[in-house]
């Protein structure tokens, strides 16, 4: 009976002890198991929050681009690559974000689909006036304007079609032209001097630059010129919007495109490469005066808009530009846009995978995670 009741004994303790294993290792699975789940979801947790930071940041800067890394990120690090569906087609977009959390990644994308963009108004002229704004021009011994084709360095250059020196929308638009024939030059596409053309339809540059200027890079009121020196650059050119009637006292440079809103008066030197919109506060009168002593150059073009419209010349030189006309279309159709319309967000089929696993563990902890973190 003593052997007996040993050998009970010991056969008892050895199956104990192989429970005992058997839940140890059951129970190192499981862990394994939840915190390989734990670090997937918080993959995947990083993914998303990475993806809806530049989900917000697209609806700011609609040209976003490339790859970015973001460390530190709810204890990760994501990666974040926008691509174009078809290249150099800004109109439908996909993001695809990376979330790394230890050992686990996890991957989501989303689709983007650009808000309809302003469409840019046909530049007929290097000086033009809206359609049926009555104009009286008076343009001084030291002023130039020219519709031929110029480079961004001020060169000829015959590669792009001239437009009218100055266009109006209607013949009944002028009021008055006055000039000196042997010292003001109004060059453009026609053979006749001064080059003074109707183009209908004229466009009507009030409406499209007030659209414009809701989404200008920088606002000024007419009281914050004299503060401004740089008004873009050609490595970096903005859209400006001033608000009120306008006195440039100081030297400006500048490139790109820019809005005033009122009477515009130019004193000093003032080199601009791009577009200058002078329209009138609530399309009422509009005047352009630049002084004698201004030395002012625009090259690309300029358009005036306000139910009369007076444009008064002293020193200036005008030339139309067509390679900075088409810098400023690039601002208007990243400028235009507010934003991307989102669609089609999907996660990694890995993701869904161990959740799924981990629900069906059957504990507490593992679907409660599973259904909140993973969905």
């Amino acid at each position: 009976m003593g052997k007996i009741s040993v050998i009970v004994v010991i056969g008892f303790a050895t199956i104990v002890g192989i429970v005992k294993m058997s839940m140890s290792k059951r129970a190192d699975d499981v862990n394994r198991e939840n915190f390989a789940y734990y670090d997937k979801v918080q993959a995947s947790n990083i993914s998303k929050s990475a993806m809806q930071v530049y989900m917000r940041e697209l609806r700011k800067s609609p040209d976003l681009s490339g790859a970015t890394t973001i460390n530190n990120i709810l204890g990760g690090s994501a990666t974040v690559t926008i691509t174009e569906k078809v290249p150099g087609n800004r109109g439908r977009i996909t993001l695809a974000s990376v979330g790394s959390f230890g050992a686990q990644q996890s991957d989501a994308k989303v689709d983007a689909e650009a808000d309809s963009t302003l469409p840019m108004p046909e530049i007929t002229g290097a000086l033009g006036v809206s359609f049926l704004s009555k104009a009286k021009l008076k343009l001084g011994k030291d002023t130039e304007i020219d519709g031929n084709n110029y480079d961004l360095n001020g060169n000829p250059d015959a590669t792009q079609p001239a437009v009218a020196g100055i266009s109006l929308g209607h013949p009944d638009q002028l009021a008055d032209l006055s000039y000196k024939p042997k010292d003001v030059k109004i060059k453009g596409k026609g053979v006749v001097d001064p080059n003074v053309e109707v183009q209908i339809p004229q466009p009507d540059y009030y409406d499209w630059a007030m659209q414009l200027a809701r989404r200008a890079d920088a606002v000024y009121s007419n009281k914050d010129v004299t503060k401004i020196d740089t008004l873009g650059t050609l490595a970096n050119p903005k859209v400006t919007y001033v608000k009120g009637n306008t006195k440039f006292n100081e030297d400006v440079t500048g490139a790109g495109i820019l809005i005033v809103e009122g009477n515009l008066t130019i004193k000093k030197a003032f080199n601009f490469v791009g577009i200058v919109l002078a329209v009138a506060d609530d399309m009422d009168n509009e005047k352009v005066k630049i002084s004698k002593k201004a030395d002012a150059t625009i090259l690309g073009a300029l358009m005036v808009a306000g139910r009369k419209c007076k444009v008064k010349t002293g020193s200036f030189d005008l030339k139309y530009c067509h390679a900075a006309i088409a810098k400023a279309v690039g601002l208007v159709q990243s400028h235009s846009r507010s934003g991307y319309r989102f669609a089609n967000m999907r996660e990694d089929k890995g993701v869904r995978h161990i959740i799924n696993t981990a629900t069906q563990l059957g504990n507490g902890n593992g679907n409660g995670n599973g259904n909140g973190n993973g969905n």
